[in-house]
């Protein structure tokens, strides 16, 4: 499958490990054959949604507060989810693609 990553909302929120961030740049590898490094920056925690009749986050739909602040370097192979970023209250609700999943 081809995924599109930017840095513009709608494109750049993702999940790294078991945290999620937001892409702020992407840069080429230090040589031509080298893996792209993708700059992310992290969301500071994260929560259920909901939890009746499930846990949100079993379905992987959470709440995020806000941004760390700092900046980091992963690779694009580090990537392991891409997510849709929605505003809620005073609050992110981030929720996977469900063609990720397929």
């Amino acid at each position: 499958m081809t995924y599109i990553f930017s840095i513009n909302d709608g494109y750049n929120c993702i999940k790294v490990g078991s945290s999620y961030g937001l892409i702020r740049n992407i840069c080429k590898g230090p040589c031509d054959e080298s893996e792209p490094v993708v700059f992310l920056e992290r969301f500071v925690e994260h929560s259920d949604l909901f939890t009746q009749p499930l846990n949100s986050s079993d379905l992987g739909i959470l709440k995020v507060p806000k941004l760390c602040g700092n900046i980091e370097s992963v690779l694009l192979s580090q990537i392991e989810c891409k997510f849709v970023k929605i505003p809620y209250k005073e609050y992110f609700v981030i929720i996977p693609l469900l063609h990720q999943f397929i």
